[in-house]
Parts: C-alpha cells; structure tokens; sequence
C-alpha cells in the first residue's frame, strides 16, 4: 500500500502548466496560442485530476500524499471525454484536429458552398460575365488597343456566350484572327458553360472537357506566325497558353494534358484529329478562319464541325435530330437514317461525358453570309469594319501571268520611285 501511495505521489499534475524558457522569435506567436491552450487544458486537469485523488498533508514534515483513487477520462463541460497518460497530460488527437482544421479552412472558404448544401434548390445557370472595354491583359497593350476590333470586344464576347455560331466579318488587318480567341480565353465563358455542363453528373469526370479554344488556318505559315505573335501579346512561351499545330510540327501541350488553352492549327490538322475523335471533346470553340478560301478539307472540317455542334447542343435530342438532319433530296433514306443513328449515339456519348456546347465562330474579310447562315441556321453576325492603315488599291491594266514576277516588280518599282513606308505582299501558298 505504501509503494502505490509513493508512485501516486510522483504524480506532478503542475508538470502540465510548465512553459518552455526558450522561444525562437519566429515562432513566438504559434507558442503563445499553443501555451495558452495547454494553460487552460492544464487547469482543468489539475482540477479534475486533484478531484479524483485524497490529498492528506501530514503536520510533521509537509509531504503530500496521494491515496490510490481509480483515475478514469474526465469528462469536459461540452461533453468530450479527455484522456490522461502517465504524466497528467492531454492525450493528443493530431488526426482529427488536423481533420477539423482542413475542414473549417474549407467552410471558411466556401460559405455559399454550404448554403447551397444545407438548402438544396434547384441549380440556375450562372450568368456570363462578359469583359467591360477596359485595359486589356498581357503584354503590347499600346498595339492592342489600336485595332479596329477592340472597339467591339464586350459585342463579340456577349454574341459568343448568347448563340452558338457566329459569323465575323473583319476587313484584313483589323486583328480578328489574333485577337477575338484572345477576348474568348480571357471571359471565362468557356470554363463557365464547362462547369454547367457537369454540374448535372453524379460524379465529376477526371478530365476537363470543351475549355481549349481552336483556331484553324489554311496554310501553316500562317498558324506559326499567328501563334508566335499571340504567344508575345499574351507574355507566353509558346507552347504553354497558345501553341501552334500543323503537320510535323507540334508546340502544343508543353506543360501537360490539356495545358494549351488557344490552338492555332491548320485545317488538316483537325480534321485529322475529328477522325479519332468526333466529337471535338476537348475543345469548347472552333474558330474557322479564313472561310472564304474554301478547299476540300475546308468544306469537309466545316460538316465535321456542324455534326459535333449537333451532338453537345445543349437542348433536347429532337431539337438536335432536326437541326442535324441532312437534306432528304440529297441524301438516300438509308443513308438519313444511319446518319440519324450516329448523330444519336454521338448525343449520348456526349450526355455521358458532360460536354459543354460547341461554339463556333467563322471568320473571313470577304464572306458570303447569306450562304454560311443557310448552313448554320441561327447565327449572329457581327461585321467590323476600318483597318489600321489606310489601304490604296491599284490594278494592271492586263493580266499578269506570272503572278511571282510581277509582284517582284512592283516592289521594286514601288522601292525606287514610291513613297516612304513599308510593302506587304501577299503570296501564294503553294
């Protein structure tokens, strides 16, 4: 009996309370919330701890002995039972206080979140905010502002986000190819629909769909050059935000999947890609430039396009079966009927994926409206015009055979005898 009295004795409770001499400057204030929070844990121990022990003090010499009382957890005033090691102290929980820490930063952080969760309504679609005709992001800001297409930036992002196709019409040199992807990228419209369109999943897909902005060009030069000069007015490396694709050449993705935002691309290029993939998942707008120089692949990409466009539309399947329909007077009926039935797949695999609706915007100086709104029925039009250099036009007076030569010649004449300033030629592609 006297060796559990003596063990009990050794029992310091005030060990609980004791404070650390040395305190690094650096970590002052993390010790003071620490010390006060095993000053109050110590106290009441001590309270409870004293409580549960038979404290005698005999008169002779002042020792104190501790009767051998059961010791159990204490219970705290919230109810929570606190348990005691062999030296007094609190039994710490890390885990779950580290738990609860990350779970009050997250309610911290999101309180509409838990609103939302606490009150389940029905989910409205949020509100495209569309960029006010302020100072823009990047870099060349001075250059940017000059073109013509600035003026109309808050217009095109709003008819971007309001329809689904739309037609620009842009003299040449008004900075519609470089700049409206750029305008589209920085609204977020894109990754606005893409959340709405997986909002409606019962779990979220590991891949993000429809949030890369496609541009195609009909020569390559032209996509090299284009994404090289967005790459400076964006202050990018090529290959992060914007990146160029064409045949044997591929800066895209430098950084990872999905990690370019604007690709510019030739018409092949993506045309080869709708082969494995239909469905353009990936990407949340297709800008076709330069329509009006139609090719083969240019009218082939621009049916591949429709028929993607058809499958993500965001409104019923007999609304999509009658806008994507083929004309019967041209097309067999079991050919309408097998193109029916994959159009239907295609919506279901679409429905599945969560993808947002396809976007696409045609582009051209000189573009025959009248025939692209007859082949995508409800599209806006915008046209833009003035350029940022006066252009003076000027014609032979008989046909040039060799098209090489004479342009040759006219730039030296124009060198010789012409004014000062700068000569662009525009060659041909092949």
């Amino acid at each position: 009996m006297t060796d559990i009295i003596d063990d009990y004795a050794a029992f310091d409770i005030g060990t609980v309370v004791e404070e650390p001499q040395a305190i690094s400057t650096k970590q002052q204030p993390k010790k003071r919330r620490r010390r006060k929070r095993s000053l109050s844990q110590g106290s009441y121990a001590s309270e409870t701890s004293a409580s549960s022990h038979h404290v005698t003090t005999s008169p002779d010499d002042g020792n104190t002995k501790h009767l051998p009382t059961e010791i159990t957890a204490s219970t705290s005033p919230g109810g929570s039972s606190t348990g005691l090691d062999s030296t007094g102290k609190k039994k710490s929980k890390k885990k779950k206080k580290k738990k609860k820490h990350k779970e009050s930063i997250i309610d911290n952080g999101s309180a509409d979140s838990d609103e939302d969760s606490k009150s389940p309504q029905p989910k409205s679609k949020s509100k495209i905010i569309v960029p006010a005709q302020g100072p823009l992001k990047g870099m060349l800001i001075k250059e940017r502002t000059n073109l013509p297409v600035y003026q109309h930036r808050a217009e095109i992002c709003k008819l971007a986000a309001d329809n689904d196709v739309i037609l620009v019409v842009a003299e040449t040199g008004s900075g519609k190819s470089t700049q409206i992807p750029a305008y589209i990228y920085q609204s977020g419209m894109l990754t606005i629909f893409a959340k709405q369109a997986i909002a409606a999943l019962k779990s979220r897909p590991k891949r993000k769909y429809g949030r890369i902005i496609c541009v195609t060009q009909p020569r390559r030069v032209a996509a090299i050059t284009l994404a090289k000069r967005v790459c400076d007015e964006l202050g990018c490396n090529p290959g992060e935000t914007v990146g160029h694709r064409v045949r044997f050449d591929d800066t895209t993705d430098a950084r990872g999947h999905d990690t370019t935002k604007i690709i510019y691309a030739t018409d092949g290029m993506l045309l080869r890609e709708a082969i494995s993939d239909p469905l353009l998942q990936r990407y949340g707008m297709v800008v076709l430039d330069e329509a009006h120089e139609r090719s083969l692949q240019t009218d082939v990409l621009f049916g591949v396009v429709k028929r993607a466009m058809s499958a993500r539309q965001a409104s019923s399947s007999s609304n999509v079966d009658s806008l994507a329909k083929l004309d019967d007077s041209n097309v067999d009926e079991s050919h309408s009927d097998k193109d029916s039935e994959t159009l239907r797949n295609m919506r279901e695999m679409a429905t599945s994926l969560g993808l947002p609706p396809l976007k696409v915007c045609v582009m051209s100086a000189t573009l025959d409206v009248e025939t692209f709104q007859n082949f995508f029925p409800g599209s806006a039009m915008i046209k833009i015009p003035g350029r940022q250099f006066p252009v003076q036009l000027a014609y032979t007076d008989v046909p040039q055979e060799d098209y090489l030569d004479a342009a040759l010649k006219t730039a030296i004449q124009i060198q010789k005898y012409g004014e000062e300033g700068d000569v662009l030629i525009f060659l041909p592609g092949q």
